[in-house]
């Protein structure tokens, strides 16, 4: 008889056990976010920011005044002291790429091992979205509504410098959000790259360290749409210490003139600490661009 209920109680608990695993399983779900609803929120976006600055400015500052205020005389009130130093609100325009959402074929997907497992295949079309702010841009790569990763970036002589980047993953209904701070001068895309150049970046978020190995393949042309296109080819390893402990690899091709990526082939492996256990994370995926002119 003790044996009899013994095995009813261990039944139960398994029944337990598996129905928690189910109903947590059950919540993840990946659904793709659509290229109209990124353009409806770029839109959005753009319009929230016009309101912000009309709020704030009567007169826009173009280039041109810009070009008149630097070249104005200077007084001060105090007797000798140096005129205080202009500067551009922005850095020059042709060197970013346009504002607005821009299409990539895709291939590829996510894998997590937790809870049996479970695999998030990307869809055949992804998009990622530029905005012009501070020194230079931001871009959002939106793989599913639950994936998406994000840079910002500044704009200088020497070309980009990566800010900061932001990783976000849902797996069964939990987010898992990272943010990595770059080093100052942390560059991305080099005006005056050349073949077999290389240089490490850094980045680091509150529990991890990302050291990026960037190597200059060379100069190569793609086709976007039917027109030949002159572009970077980078290649970069990205290893991670701390609470997140292996690779991210990545294969981009860029625009000479404005750095929009043109072409991108990754894979990473990764192991990070989380509420249920060490999460052993797997991503392979390729993106190709499809339209120059984005979506606005």
């Amino acid at each position: 008889m003790k044996r009899y209920r013994a095995l009813v109680v261990f039944a139960c608990l398994i029944i337990v056990v598996d129905g928690g695993i189910l109903a947590v399983r059950s919540r993840d779900r990946a659904r793709p976010l659509s290229t109209a609803a990124a353009v409806t929120r770029f839109r959005a976006e753009a319009g929230t920011r016009a309101a912000t600055s009309s709020t704030t400015s009567t007169m826009p500052v173009t280039s041109t005044a810009v070009r008149a205020i630097a070249s104005a005389p200077r007084t001060d009130a105090r007797a000798g002291a140096a005129p205080a130093p202009v500067t551009s609100p922005r850095p020059p325009e042709a060197s970013l790429p346009a504002e607005g959402v821009y299409v990539y074929a895709t291939s590829g997907s996510e894998y997590v091992d937790v809870l049996g497992g479970t695999r998030h295949q990307y869809p055949p079309e992804t998009t990622i979205t530029v905005k012009h702010e501070g020194c230079g841009m931001r871009d959002r790569w939106d793989a599913l509504r639950a994936r998406w990763d994000a840079r910002g970036y500044c704009a200088t002589e020497r070309g980009l410098t990566v800010k900061e980047v932001v990783a976000h993953h849902e797996f069964y209904g939990r987010a898992d959000e990272r943010t990595f701070v770059c080093d100052a001068g942390a560059i991305a895309n080099p005006r005056d790259a050349k073949p077999g150049e290389t240089w490490t970046t850094v980045c680091r978020s509150d529990d991890a360290v990302g050291a990026t190995q960037v190597g200059v393949i060379g100069y190569e042309e793609l086709v976007i749409g039917g027109a030949r296109v002159a572009t970077f080819h980078f290649h970069s390893l990205t290893t991670l210490t701390g609470a997140q402990r292996g690779t991210q690899e990545y294969d981009d091709w860029m625009v000479r003139d404005t750095s929009l990526l043109v072409r991108r082939v990754s894979s990473g492996d990764v192991r990070s600490k989380s509420p249920i256990g060490t999460a052993h994370y797997q991503e392979h995926f390729e993106l190709y661009l499809k339209s120059l002119a984005p979506r606005t």
